[in-house]
């Protein structure tokens, strides 16, 4: 190879250890919030954001939405209709999306 016998090849760098490990000792101990935004089906023609709760010891999903725009209000149905029907966790957590 070319490029690594003058000197253009860098290896990647070594990648760290995920260092944190979430534990957790029963159903509703913990639920973490979350969303993304991709192109759902192939078929699609537009992409969407998914708004999900998923409890982290069962990692049973307990909400999942599509939407087509993200917003405060979005975030605030998808936690009200958790903690109505599932009741309130002693933890929630979110990602660092600017919209919490």
């Amino acid at each position: 190879m070319i490029g690594r016998k003058n000197g253009y090849y860098q290896q990647r760098p070594a990648r760290k250890a995920h260092d944190r490990e979430v534990l957790t000792n029963y159903v509703g101990e913990l639920l973490q919030h979350d969303t993304s935004y991709h192109l759902w089906s192939p078929l699609a023609q537009t992409k969407w954001y998914l708004i999900t709760t998923i409890d982290d010891h069962s990692r049973r999903i307990l909400h999942g939405e599509l939407w087509d725009k993200e917003t405060t209000w979005t975030h605030i149905m998808a936690q009200n209709a958790v903690l109505t029907q599932f009741g309130c966790p002693l933890k929630y957590y979110v990602d660092n999306h600017s919209i919490f």
